[in-house]
């Protein structure tokens, strides 16, 4: 079953990749575009509290290479990750910063 599962999330993680058609960057290298993928991922199989950690690491991520594209996209999916756990201030306040960033 492991084996299943890794190989059904792989596919999936391609599949948001290609559908999502989000060009992350270089600038955020390949851990922040990791995470960011791996928060995909989990928001679409109804995991929004563990997207969450990994949208807040893209976020660290696209800080530190100045990235400030990466840096709104990360805003911008942690609100929507935390309005889906029912936290609607902290969506609605996410929201707002990744709009500033635009």
């Amino acid at each position: 079953a492991g084996v299943a599962q890794c190989a059904a999330v792989a596919a999936l993680a391609a599949e948001v990749s290609g559908a999502l058609d989000v060009d992350v960057g270089p600038v955020v290298g390949p851990v922040g575009r990791a995470h960011y993928q791996a928060g995909v991922v989990l928001d679409n199989i109804g995991r929004p509290d563990a997207s969450v950690a990994h949208y807040e690491r893209f976020l660290l991520a696209a800080v530190k290479a100045g990235d400030s594209r990466s840096v709104a996209l990360a805003h911008g999916c942690i609100a929507v990750a935390k309005h889906r756990l029912g936290d609607a201030e902290a969506g609605s306040s996410g929201a707002r910063r990744a709009a500033a960033l635009r």
